[in-house]
């Protein structure tokens, strides 16, 4: 809780002090910084003293989109079914055959299917699913976690046949005689995926201490965890696992809308939650109410974003909007007037449209100066849209991290050359004025702040081409993206994002300048020790480890494993 390091190159993020070589941490709170003078010959008892021999400081950073409590206990519980380690269906179907052996749950879960990645190129069925099992329902998530997979076995116990008709916000996949092929969208998913039940508060916790580790190995100190799922039990286990130390990392955590207009009807969840007293910041520093999570259209990647016009590789489809504009809207001003902060899951430009118009009514009818309303994801942002988003002051958590991960496929696959180029622009953003943070979507892409920086400043695919050069940003503006802007969506640029007196202490120790590096060697930067509260919750040294462990197991050009355990 006490600490002073010297002898650092500290980037503070503080206009009024943007650089320092020594900072003091009383009590989990920036008590001074400046030069080494500020910490030498201090005697402040349980006072613990770090020389940083020159490196890097820069504040803890922020995720401002992520599902470490998903991520934990998908982990925990299914078989990564991911490419790698499967190169082909036949290899995952092995996995899975052997993962059952060994697991006696009544439910064989996988998770992290990629169709794109995978050499057969197309989606699971229930036939290739019954390989696995023709007595247990066996089922698997796609990795955008917007399309579910089940066996036959799966299906009947889900009351799924022919007849069956598509949920709103969702699609049963059908074969041209009629039947259920085994592949679920959207809200369909919830017909099978609640046949695993739902994790209890003990799961629970298990699946953030696994999370918080691997999220303290990246520098990251607070997250906004936007939906996982569980509602009451989610609270509960986050703070449990804070008070105990198992998951040190602070939170910001959304309360689902379409987990509790599925309880309680679409316009009577938002009434139902605003009885609870809860609002947005509501909490500590430790655990807070987030924004209120609307889901409005799939991924581009599964052919489920909502865009204007049809997908490049299917131009007949255009995605799946899941809430009609009538509910969008209503629902937009009740949390509005009940205090909560809305972010809205947008990643087709249909779908943006959409929401814009629904914030745009709600403030309209009930202006207020900081709402900081959210776009969640903003893929397929047009300029137009930006202008709107400017005028109106919306804010966007960009998913950055598709440049990379998905750049190439969305340029010449799934959006074509046009529109694949542009995907998250973050230099339109910024010419705006936007308010913007970038996220990994956790488990979607790695969690890595830093390789998000890097990707941000150098805009370069997995294949090693640059994807649209006019949206790059500076280093320090990605460096603020991860940081004081990304903790300014959550209303905590005050207490958070920058180094300076009165803030809290959480920073991170780098092993090289981010601003001074050749901005295309940003990625090879490592975390040598992250702190949150003025303690030590991870160095590199004592630990090992790098931030890039997960991104290099999932490089489907590695012979590397990343299974579940």
């Amino acid at each position: 809780m006490h600490l002073a390091i010297k002898n650092a190159n500290i980037i503070t993020l503080d206009e009024n002090i943007p650089r320092a070589s020594a900072i003091l941490i009383l009590n989990g709170t920036i008590a001074a910084i400046g030069d080494d003078s500020i910490v030498e010959e201090m005697t402040i008892p349980n006072l613990v003293h770090i020389d940083a021999a020159g490196k890097t400081i820069v504040p803890g950073f922020v995720e401002s989109h992520t599902h470490p409590l998903m991520t934990g206990i998908r982990m925990n519980s299914g078989v990564n079914c991911g490419s790698p380690p499967s190169r082909t269906i036949t290899d995952l179907i092995a996995l899975m055959i052997k993962f059952a052996e060994s697991k006696n749950s009544e439910v064989i879960q996988g998770h992290s299917y990629d169709d794109s990645l995978i050499q057969d190129n197309r989606h699971l069925t229930r036939f290739d699913l019954d390989e696995v099992s023709t007595t247990r329902p066996v089922i698997v998530t796609h990795i955008s976690g917007h399309l579910a997979y089940g066996n036959s076995v799966a299906l009947k116990m889900a009351g799924v046949s022919a007849d069956s008709l598509d949920p709103d916000g969702g699609v049963i996949d059908r074969n041209e005689s009629g039947d259920p092929t085994g592949v679920f969208y959207e809200s369909a998913t919830r017909l099978i995926l609640r046949l695993a039940g739902s994790p209890n508060v003990n799961e629970c916790i298990a699946g953030l201490e696994w999370a918080g580790k691997r999220l303290v190995q990246t520098g990251v100190t607070t997250i906004h965890d936007v939906g996982s799922g569980h509602h009451e039990t989610s609270f509960r286990a986050y703070d449990l696992a804070g008070k105990s130390g198992k998951f040190p990392v602070r939170t910001y955590l959304a309360a689902s809308y379409g987990g509790l207009a599925g309880r309680y009807g679409e316009l009577e969840a938002v009434p139902t939650l605003a009885r609870t007293g809860l609002t947005t910041g509501f909490g500590s520093e430790q655990l807070k109410a987030g924004i209120l999570k609307i889901v409005h259209d799939g991924s581009l990647q599964g052919h489920s974003g909502a865009l204007t016009e049809g997908y490049h590789d299917h131009d007949t489809e255009t995605g799946i909007q899941i809430w009609s504009q009538e509910t969008l809207n209503e629902v937009t001003e009740q949390a509005l007037l009940a205090g909560w902060q809305v972010g809205t899951h947008g990643n087709g430009d249909r779908a943006i449209d959409s929401i814009l118009d629904a914030y745009e009514r709600a403030l309209e009818r009930h202006p207020t100066q900081d709402h900081r309303f959210r776009i969640e994801h903003c893929q397929t942002v047009r300029e137009d849209q930006l202008d709107r988003m400017a005028e109106l002051n919306i804010a966007a958590s960009f998913f950055n991290l598709h440049v990379y991960y998905w750049g190439d496929r969305h340029r010449d696959r799934f959006l074509g050359p046009d529109r694949g180029e542009r995907i998250s622009p973050l230099k339109g953003a910024l010419d705006r004025g936007i308010l913007f943070g970038c996220h990994s979507d956790w488990w979607v892409t790695p969690v890595d702040p830093i390789f998000n920086v890097h990707v941000a400043v150098n805009r370069q695919t997995r294949g090693g081409e640059e994807l649209g050069p006019e949206f790059v940003i500076d280093p320090e503006t990605a460096l603020r993206s991860m940081t004081l802007d990304a903790a300014a969506l959550g209303f905590e640029e005050k207490i958070k994002g920058s180094l300076s007196v009165g803030k809290l202490g959480d920073l991170v120790v780098l092993s090289d300048d981010p601003l001074a590096i050749n901005p295309a060697n940003i990625d090879q930067i490592e975390i040598e020790k992250t702190v949150i509260n003025g303690e030590i919750v991870y160095d590199r040294e004592i630990e090992g480890g790098s931030r890039k462990d997960e991104r290099n197991a999932r490089n489907p050009d590695l012979e590397t494993s990343f299974i579940s355990h």
